[in-house]
């Protein structure tokens, strides 16, 4: 088989990634980047912390928003934890971590959502090529390698995210091309660069450092420096995160770097277990269950108590309360994860509206109401039929794999996967997906083109050829 050096085929993916997300992005939300906000709860936050960024030089906001944050807010000022206003009368931000907003407020924030989207779109398209490298440093044979990077290239979910104002395209990105440099060579210097790039990642989206196994286990080879590289790998990319948990201390907040689990364990954890055991839908109760958990809240908080710590204690004694419950609603999060498309964003997009039918929420409540089926939800049904595939061609490749007794490529794959699916409990929504998709696409692209077995010594090292 003729076989080229890997620039062209790199250099192909590269365009064939870029390509398509230039075409959704110049058909769709260029003329009006705003739009995409309408379709997601969170992107306005992170638009209003950019611009905030930008004019006040100040991570904050003057008030609260949302169900949830108002009513927190309103219970750390009943019990006087909340810390007061800066000089422009912005309490400090401790929900969100700031790299997200300080990438858009780069752009120009709202004004600039346009510019911001192109770049995601190029970090995106150097993801693909990353994939790659990485998948090859573990093993795989060169033409799952590159099947595995045009699987991120095109799937229409990591397509769509790379267009909308949230944490998920440059998340992936930066530790995409931080694993990448980790597999690259394994030098005290590469360490320090995947480290920070990683450490980046975790001011995107605090679960960032969640790919410190994976990046180890790239690097991990017979250098002599392995250990210094691997050290300083982990020192690097702790550090943005101490930094931030520090600044958290220091304005009233807290020594942590985000508030962001204990409020998702409380008002959406202990809320989806309440919810369950009464079997009501969980998402037409929770404004209801909401309510409950902040009067259950306000009844039992001290003064001076922290209310995100205390929030979290009452989630797990909860679930100890409803250990049966709790499992089931952790298993539906989780088969909703597997399946769970984003029809809904991508539409958005081009302005179009999409509405959710229900069907599948209420088939995981045991109850099948065809009346709920409609066009529109037909419509999801490829999208997730896709991603139910390749699931199961990603758990014949581990199967395949584990035969094939690459150690390395089930323990840098499996590894996030478990971690970044035990830390979205319980939502279970595709975009949450999208930092385990790379390791799912490498091992469905082994169940066609397994590795052979390989020793510590013929590893492929960067340059080695791919088939066209």
């Amino acid at each position: 088989m003729h076989r080229l050096q890997p620039f062209w085929p790199m250099a192909t993916l590269a365009a064939v990634a870029l390509f398509a997300r230039l075409v959704v992005l110049f058909t769709g939300p260029w003329t009006d980047p705003t739009r995409p906000q309408t379709f997601s709860g969170d992107a306005p936050r992170y638009a209003a912390l950019a611009d905030t960024l930008l004019r006040q030089h100040a991570f904050g906001k003057p008030h609260e928003d949302g169900l949830v944050h108002c009513a927190v807010e309103q219970l750390r000022r009943d019990n006087g934890t909340l810390p007061p206003a800066d000089e422009h009368g912005l309490y400090p931000e401790v929900f969100r971590t700031p790299g997200y907003p300080a990438f858009l407020a780069i752009f120009g924030g709202r004004s600039g959502l346009h510019l911001a989207f192109l770049a995601q779109s190029i970090l995106g398209s150097l993801a693909t090529v990353s994939l790659v490298q990485i998948a090859r440093q573990l093993g795989c044979e060169p033409r799952a390698a590159l099947v595995s990077g045009y699987l991120w290239a095109l799937h229409p979910a990591v397509v769509t995210y790379d267009l909308m104002p949230l944490t998920e395209s440059l998340f992936c990105s930066l530790a995409m091309i931080g694993l990448a440099v980790s597999a690259i060579k394994t030098t005290p210097a590469s360490g320090v660069c995947a480290g920070l790039l990683i450490g980046l990642a975790a001011l995107v989206r605090p679960l960032g450092l969640l790919y410190l196994p994976t990046a180890l286990i790239l690097g991990w080879n017979s250098a002599s420096r392995r250990w210094r590289a691997a050290i300083l790998t982990v020192i690097v990319a702790a550090m943005p995160s101490t930094l931030w948990m520090v600044r958290n201390h220091q304005t009233g907040n807290g020594a942590r770097v985000s508030t962001v689990g204990n409020i998702n364990l409380y008002f959406y954890g202990a809320a989806y277990v309440i919810s369950e055991s009464r079997d009501e839908d969980w998402l037409a109760s929770w404004p209801k269950r909401v309510e409950e958990l902040a009067s259950r809240l306000a009844s039992r908080l001290k003064r001076g108590e922290d209310v995100f710590s205390l929030a979290r204690k009452e989630a797990l004694a909860e679930f100890r309360t409803q250990p049966m419950t709790t499992a089931r609603v952790a298993l539906k999060s989780i088969v909703k994860l597997a399946v769970d498309h984003s029809l809904h964003h991508a539409v958005g997009l081009f302005g179009m509206d999409y509405q959710p039918s229900g069907f599948f929420s209420e088939l995981l409540r045991g109850k099948l109401d065809t009346s709920k089926l409609s066009l529109q939800a037909l419509l999801a049904v490829p999208w997730s039929a896709l991603n139910v595939i390749l699931l199961l061609l990603a758990v014949v490749g581990m199967i395949r794999v584990a035969v094939s007794r690459n150690n390395r490529l089930v323990l840098a794959c499996l590894l996030p996967v478990l971690l970044f699916s035990a830390a979205t409990f319980p939502v279970g929504v595709e975009r949450f997906r999208l930092p385990m998709m790379p390791f799912l696409f490498i091992l469905s692209t082994c169940a066609f083109w397994p590795p052979r077995r390989q020793s510590g010594t013929d590893r492929p090292e960067a340059g080695t050829p791919i088939p066209s």
